[in-house]
């Protein structure tokens, strides 16, 4: 994540605005592979369908929050280029490529405020001619981040399965790196907003402003990186009512969310995280705001169905359509539902 000298160029997320108590671990913890960090972790995953990891305190952690901080530079390196270079990186149906901003409908009278672009983790360990050029003179940075963030999020995913008993191996098989994947890491960015400030009325709910609708990520687990704030957690309250809360940045941490896939693996037990992201609070919207994710995702053949449990073998439980089948059905009805061309989750 960012260092705390990055976040002081911006002004702080206010203090009076109520947010998500999202649990935080150390990265120190979730190496050790103790089995109570995975009970902490699947407990967090039930409740917020997130958590934060503290990169700071293990030896690969500053290597880490390094090489975040540059992929926030190739990221507005990219961004600060005019539409049609953009453009010419085309969206795939896997949602790798560029996306511009304005192409998805939030509600009737606004549509999505954010540019984003894709590149796939196969892409770059083949050596794909046509990426863009901001991205393919840093290829080996690229890669390397990619590696840093694949070895987080399978620890994520170990916690997880070790703390729900399911059978890693088959959690693990279902990842092979040797198999084709759309595992990606993305850029993010929205403009700051423009003209004078507007106070919301308080009837108004502040996601009428929304940058990105609210939705879950198809992949396994998603990790997160941002600066400033807009970021929110969708949370059932106990009267059945839903409220969104804020998840403020903090320096040297990570946000990891659970995914589509993983529910599926648990059978729905543990569930994906529903966010979206909003204009940013108080003074932090005159910014444009760039964020990073890694988006972990099963191999394209591999089973999205429920994963056994520990000495159960897979051949009994109902193993649904292959993932790779199953995400482009879930973007092809994304497609329909917004009638749009593109579609960025």
């Amino acid at each position: 994540m960012a260092s705390k000298e990055t976040f002081s160029k911006y002004p702080a997320f206010p203090d009076n605005i109520p947010t998500a108590a999202v649990p935080k671990i150390s990265l120190r913890q979730i190496l050790s592979r103790d089995p109570t960090v995975s009970k902490r972790l699947v407990d967090a995953g039930k409740e917020f369908g997130c958590f934060k990891v503290d990169l700071t305190d293990a030896i690969d952690g500053p290597v880490l929050c390094q090489g975040v901080e540059r992929g926030f530079d190739l990221g507005k390196a990219f961004f600060d280029q005019d539409i049609e270079t953009k453009k010419a990186y085309k969206l795939s149906h896997e949602n790798v490529g560029y996306k511009q901003a304005g192409v998805l409908v939030i509600t009737k009278e606004r549509r999505d405020q954010v540019e984003t672009c894709s590149v796939s983790r196969d892409d770059l360990a083949a050596s794909r001619p046509d990426l863009p050029s901001v991205f393919d003179q840093q290829r080996l940075l690229l890669q390397g981040l990619v590696a840093q963030l694949g070895q987080l999020s399978h620890l994520a995913v170990y916690h997880l399965s070790e703390g729900l008993g399911l059978d890693y191996g088959v959690v693990s098989a279902r990842h092979d790196p040797r198999d084709q994947s759309a595992t990606m890491i993305r850029f993010l960015h929205n403009p700051p907003q423009r003209g004078p400030r507007e106070e919301l009325p308080s009837t108004e709910d502040p996601g009428s402003r929304a940058y990105l609708m609210g939705h879950s990520d198809g992949g396994t687990v998603t990790i997160l990186f941002n600066v400033l704030g807009g970021l929110q957690l969708q949370r059932q309250q106990p009267d059945g009512s839903i409220e969104w809360q804020y998840i403020p940045p903090e320096p040297g941490c990570a946000l990891i969310m659970v995914g589509d896939a993983f529910k599926s693996f648990t059978d729905g037990e543990v569930p994906s995280c529903v966010h979206r992201v909003i204009q940013p609070p108080g003074e932090q919207d005159r910014f444009d705001r760039y964020a990073l994710g890694f988006f972990l995702k099963p191999a394209n053949g591999a089973s999205i169905g429920p994963v056994p449990r520990r000495g159960v073998t897979e051949n009994g439980v109902n193993k649904a359509s292959d993932y790779g089948e199953w995400a482009k059905n879930k973007n092809a009805a994304l497609y329909n539902e917004m009638r749009q061309e593109n579609v960025a989750i």
